[in-house]
């Protein structure tokens, strides 16, 4: 090999060596060092920090039971304040709380008991003396965005305290960050 192409090589390690030193020091070393040798250093993304890249699920539908839950309990509690005999008072499907008058006659002093209980809940009366409430369809959307959006901050709030960097922290779709 010719003499020039060996010194080139070593040149080129040289220098090599000398931009990624900065890297092995300190930044409080790297300032007293001489103005002509490089001080920045790399700076490193948090997937070379040993980051990582999570995706939760908001469970969007708890918070739809758990409200109907509470209704389902608050018209118990109407119904027995206002002495209004009820039965079957239960929860149907995603959206909806249903109880049974027994006496048909009673349907509709009902409905005006439990009319302020939910203002999102639509009541229907069935000639049988079934009461219907269904929660509207937009408000529990908006129930669900309130979830992920309140879940988005807390996982922001516990981020943080841990001193991580830049985190990007979004929702991702209807119920996922």
């Amino acid at each position: 090999m010719a003499p020039w192409k060996a010194w080139t090589i070593v040149a080129i390690c040289v220098l090599g060596v000398l931009y990624a030193a900065p890297n092995l020091f300190g930044r409080e070393q790297t300032e007293s060092w001489p103005r002509f040798l490089p001080h920045q250093q790399v700076t490193l993304g948090l997937d070379l920090q040993g980051g990582s890249h999570l995706l939760l699920e908001v469970d969007v539908a708890a918070v739809a039971r758990e409200r109907l839950t509470n209704l389902q309990d608050a018209v118990r509690g109407v119904l027995r304040s206002q002495r209004i005999p009820a039965v079957n008072v239960a929860v149907q499907g995603d959206d909806s709380v249903v109880f049974t008058v027994r006496e048909p006659g009673q349907a509709e002093q009902a409905r005006a008991a439990v009319r302020d209980l939910d203002a999102a809940a639509r009541i229907t009366v069935a000639p049988d003396g079934s009461v219907i409430l269904k929660l509207d369809e937009r408000e529990l959307a908006e129930q669900r965005r309130r979830a992920v959006t309140q879940s988005i901050e807390i996982v922001r709030r516990r981020i943080d305290e841990t001193g991580t960097r830049e985190p990007t922290i979004q929702a991702l779709g209807q119920d996922r960050i």
